[in-house]
This record gives structure tokens, sequence and C-alpha cells, in this order.
């Protein structure tokens, strides 16, 4: 089914890149705040999604409303994205990026707060809690791109999903051998602790770089890390 699209188009095939390859030092260079970020991205995004569903279990929340709870986070991803997105364009994302940890924050706090026994509550607290933070990914994405010659467009996508990666294998397993420790809590702790700190680096930072000035920002699009977006020659 995926081959059919490609199969049937008589689009010509685009230019090849003029090079393809994995350029750490090059993303670190143009834009630390983005480079952190994906790190910080891939962790919690494969652990809000992984965890979410074994905490509710944990509590005695029954397979149907295990189901729902994360088909109710999914509608976080556009109600959350989209404005933050928008918003981005408009001022540096940079502070986009402040408010959408203190989102995640506010949102982890409450789902600490919160008993399952209001479980449709908690239900819109996680799906805040899951938009706000596959949100981090696209913005960080737009912002590297900002930073970013449309040359080295497809060595930053590459590069920016090989440390989304990394980050979304090491530190789920991370929260996993600390879980038995500290409890089925343990990644909203996690969630909390990565974002804060994220914000802090942020926020010092703002000291000491200019914003990207609105003609040279690329648009903001809604974009998951588990979803390539290569084919859009790497804008964010």
């Amino acid at each position: 089914m995926a081959i059919l699209p490609i199969g049937l188009t008589r689009l010509p095939n685009p230019p090849p890149p003029a090079k393809v390859s994995v350029d750490v030092p090059m993303v670190w260079r143009n834009s630390p705040v983005a480079f952190v970020r994906v790190l910080a991205s891939g962790g919690l995004s494969m652990a809000v999604q992984g965890f979410t569903p074994i905490y509710a279990a944990a509590n005695s929340v029954s397979q149907g409303d295990v189901a729902l709870l994360m088909l109710v986070m999914q509608f976080g991803l556009i109600f959350i994205q989209y404005p933050m997105g928008v918003l981005s364009d408009r001022i540096d994302r940079r502070i986009v990026m402040i408010l959408v940890c203190a989102l995640i924050s506010v949102a982890a706090v409450v789902s600490l707060a919160v008993s399952f026994a209001n479980l449709i509550l908690l239900m819109l607290v996680f799906a805040v809690f899951a938009g706000a933070v596959e949100t981090v990914y696209s913005i960080a994405n737009a912002h590297a791109n900002d930073r970013t010659a449309p040359a080295d467009f497809v060595p930053l996508a590459s590069t920016l999903l090989m440390c989304w990666s990394i980050a979304a294998t090491i530190i789920p397993l991370s929260i996993t051998l600390l879980t038995p420790v500290f409890g089925p809590k343990t990644f909203i702790y996690a969630a909390m602790g990565t974002t804060i700190a994220y914000a802090a680096f942020v926020a010092v930072r703002l000291k000491f770089r200019e914003p990207v000035p609105p003609h040279l920002r690329e648009n903001f699009e809604m974009v998951s890390a588990q979803m390539p977006n290569a084919g859009r020659d790497g804008r964010g």
C-alpha cells in the first residue's frame, strides 16, 4: 500500500541532496537549544506514551479505559501543537519552548494530584501532557531550520532524527530501571525534571543570542519524530 503513491506518480525525481550525513557539530553550532531539546523530546515522548498505560493499569484502570485514555491523549497533539506552532511563527521560538515546558510541568503536577477516580479529568490532563510533549520536537525542529542554511536541511533532519532515536531508547530504559525503586510515577517526575532543566537552559541562551528575524523563519508545521520529515526538505 505504501509503495503505490510512489509507483504511480508522474512527477520527476527530486534532485539528490548535496550531502547526506549525520553532523552533530553542525547542529550544535547552529542551534544548541534545538539540539538539546530534540534529545529531551525523544525521551519525553516515548516515556509519556509508553509509561502512561502502565501507570493506568497499575491503578486498576480497565483495559477499555486504558485504550480510551491513549486515544484521548492523541487529540492533545492537535489542540496543543497547532496553537503553539502558530505562536512560534510570531514570536521567538525559544520563548514558546519555555511556555511549552511550563505547560508540561503544570500538567505533570496536576496528573500527580488528580485521582483515577476522576478518570475523565485525568484523561484531559494527560491529553495536555502528551500534546505538550509532542510539541517539543516540532518547535525544536522549526527553530533548528531557522538557524540552518537550506543546503544543510537534509543532514540537519538526519542528525535530529538520530539524536531523537538515541534519547528515545536511553531515557525510557533508564526510567524502566528506576521505576521499581520510585514507583509507577517515575516517568512523571522525569518529565518534570527534564522540562524544568531545559527551560532554565533556554532562558540562559536567550541572553547570549538574538532571535531569528521574522522574515528568515521557516513556517511551523505539525510533525512528529515518529514520521520522518526528510521529504519536506527538512523544514519544520
